[in-house]
């Protein structure tokens, strides 16, 4: 992978950690996460699976870092 396409997916981790950690646990709809984090990318159609790979990502590299799945809804950050 080249240096600039990590430097994107880290913006997106870092904005997405950033939107859930603003009201803990609160439940962010899909729609809501990918509009937050892609912005103008995805306006017609979300591309759930680009959310999933991206929280896949986060849960690898921050073991602690706690997402929970809403089924078929959206996410939420647990804290202790």
């Amino acid at each position: 992978r080249d240096f600039l396409a990590w430097v994107v997916d880290a913006e997106k981790e870092f904005l997405l950690i950033e939107l859930l950690l603003r009201i803990p646990e609160k439940i962010f709809v899909n729609e809501e996460i990918i509009s937050y984090i892609w912005k103008e990318e995805f306006n017609e159609n979300p591309d759930i699976s680009n959310l999933k790979n991206l929280i896949s990502r986060l849960r690898s590299k921050i073991p602690a870092l706690k997402i929970d799945n809403i089924y078929g809804f959206g996410y939420k950050i647990v804290t202790i």
